[in-house]
């Protein structure tokens, strides 16, 4: 089950984000979950007291690549994009800390496996945006084999920079954070009106109101998606704000597992609605990808290379396939 979390600058995704991660990893004590950092400003893992001391997927994404590439025929490893479909000679990736890729790209802390997209480097600046860097996540999760009771849970870029890559379709479910203000709405709506115009119905769209600091702040975010044709069908879970985030951002020490525990019922009940959703429909999944990459290599990959680089060999894969093996 691959969560993503969005939203405006400032809304308090790696806030959320950290408290999610810490819930279901205090929840799951048997299981491994997998939390990537995708946001440009880079801190989750300081919120989850993980030492990082790996090179970020985002600057190895060659090795990544040529990874799930495994010598396939019918596109040369230095032509894979974000959206390249992957074939039946693929490697594929599994939640695991013993899968190769998350030995080599993730850390651990307990049964949390760590990773970070990361941020410009030196020789970034002036020369790359960071879908650049995001193309290593697209690639990771379109070779992502994860089951319905795995949690990949995804810090995202803020506002709607994932509409400009293949991520917004890659998630199960995403939580769009919103502040009680018109203008969080609105980002909220112009956001959530794109997805649904492009996605097919392939990902759950929840909103969080954050920062809650009274009575008249949960209503105004009621009331305002009440009256929004986008957003009124929308799920919603409120996050009263707490005073141990200021806390902790002053140096005191208060523990992370300490706020998810004034936030307990919040998180259980977000438990609750992502156990309710549907497993993946893999047959959908790869029809969209196919039809992204289709349409951006049109757009302007295919004139750069010199080639159609749509034209993969698919004849032989289905991801129920690699399931059913994986399975065996």
């Amino acid at each position: 089950m691959r969560i993503g979390i969005v939203g405006k600058g400032g809304s308090g995704k790696t806030t959320i984000t950290s408290l999610l991660a810490t819930y279901f990893s205090s929840t799951y004590l048997n299981r491994e979950l997998a939390v990537i950092d995708a946001d440009l400003n880079s801190h989750l893992n300081t919120a989850l007291n993980i030492e990082f001391d790996k090179i970020p997927i985002g600057e190895r994404i060659e090795e990544l690549t040529q990874y799930v590439h495994n010598g396939r025929c019918d596109i040369c490893v230095s032509k894979m994009i974000g959206t390249t479909p992957p074939n039946h000679t693929s490697k594929f990736i599994q939640v695991n800390s013993n899968d190769y890729i998350f030995k080599e790209f993730f850390v651990k802390k307990n049964n949390i496996l760590f990773t970070k997209v990361g941020n410009y480097s030196k020789e970034d600046i002036g020369s790359n945006c960071y879908h650049s860097k995001l193309n290593s996540l697209e690639i990771l999760l379109h070779h992502l084999i994860d089951k319905k009771d795995e949690i990949v849970l995804i810090d995202s870029t803020a506002g709607s920079d994932i509409l400009g890559t293949s991520l917004f379709m890659s998630y199960d479910v995403l939580f769009f954070i919103v502040e009680p203000t018109l203008k969080s709405i609105q980002v909220c709506s112009d956001f959530v009106e794109k997805l649904v115009e492009e996605n097919s119905n392939l990902t759950n769209i929840c909103i969080i109101g954050n920062k809650i600091t009274n009575k008249e702040d949960e209503e105004f975010i009621k009331s305002q998606l009440k009256n929004n044709s986008i957003l009124k069908d929308s799920k919603l879970f409120l996050f009263p704000l707490s005073t141990k985030f200021r806390k902790i951002e002053q140096g005191l020490e208060i523990s992370l597992q300490e706020i998810v525990n004034e936030y307990h019922e919040i998180l259980h009940s977000i438990e609750v609605y992502i156990t309710s959703l549907s497993s993946k429909n893999w047959n959908n999944y790869l029809q969209k990808l196919v039809e992204l990459h289709t349409k951006i290599s049109k757009s302007w990959y295919n004139d750069y290379y010199g080639e159609d680089i749509s034209n993969v060999d698919l004849s032989q894969f289905t991801y129920e396939k690699i399931i059913f093996d994986n399975n065996k």
